[in-house]
């Protein structure tokens, strides 16, 4: 019982526009396997004027019945739409699998104008087990402070956590990822996301994983540029058929979230 990475940790796929419309769409670089852990990440421009955790403005899916769901979600807003950013993770473990020539769509409710998406990775695990997310966390800051965001108080196991550090910046200005996680390589730009224009016009990100064995793990960033961000830490687990639990991941709002295999 082991996550392990599929392949390199290299670009698997991203796309980005300026255009102001509720979809956004990304193929892989590659094809992705039936019955492994897929991970994706989108950012955009806000429609909520409140910063807040485990917003609802992002949704996913793709044509082929994978199930997509959301592990975390948060965004910043200085008090007007598109004035800041929403970040979100998602994951699937894949009952079809996914050719170059598919599509995962990103849908918002209210069309915005800077989008990202970056497939992060493909993960194989124990046969028969199924994935479920053990924690997430998010901090939200507008300044070039450190800052730290934390996820503890899990069972002692492998996890595989994932963190994403997002800003309405794009590539401008520094967004360096944890130095003790691998970064995903999102080709030549190392980030998912726009560019082009004014700073606040854009938004980008990076992310970077971890594969260990603890109850808490944090996602630490510093020397930081300034800039409106959302960050993200995400610990999935393995579920092992008849072995021990773990309580679903509360999060604010209720509810719960179900495993996939």
């Amino acid at each position: 019982m082991a996550f392990a990475l599929v392949g390199a940790d290299n670009d698997l796929g991203t796309a980005n526009e300026k255009v102001s419309d509720t979809t956004l769409g990304v193929s892989p670089t590659s094809a992705l396997t039936t019955g492994n852990l897929v991970c994706l990440a989108a950012i955009t421009d806000n429609t909520g004027t409140t910063s807040a955790d485990d917003t609802t403005e992002h949704s996913v899916a793709d044509a082929l019945g994978n199930t997509w769901t959301k592990a975390k979600e948060a965004r910043y807003s200085a008090g007007a739409a598109a004035d800041g950013i929403v970040a979100s993770l998602w994951w699937s473990v894949l009952t079809t699998g996914i050719a170059t020539s598919d599509v995962i769509t990103l849908t918002l409710g209210t069309a915005r104008t800077a989008k990202g998406l970056g497939i992060l990775g493909e993960w194989s695990f124990g046969a028969g087990n199924t994935i479920a997310v053990a924690g997430a966390g998010s901090e939200r800051i507008a300044a070039s402070a450190a800052y730290t965001v934390t996820v503890g108080s899990l069972t002692n196991e492998q996890h595989l956590w994932i963190g994403t550090n997002t800003m309405e910046s794009g590539a401008s200005g520094v967004n360096a990822i944890d130095a003790g996680y691998s970064g995903f390589n999102f080709a030549a730009l190392a980030y998912y996301g726009t560019t082009g224009g004014a700073a606040a016009t854009n938004v980008g990100g990076r992310a970077g994983y971890l594969i260990e064995t603890s109850t808490t793990q944090t996602y630490d960033l510093t020397a930081q540029a300034s800039a409106d961000r959302v960050t993200l830490l995400v610990a999935f687990r393995e579920v092992v058929p008849g072995g021990a639990t773990e309580a679903p991941y509360p999060y604010i709002g209720g509810g719960y979230y179900p495993t996939e295999g």
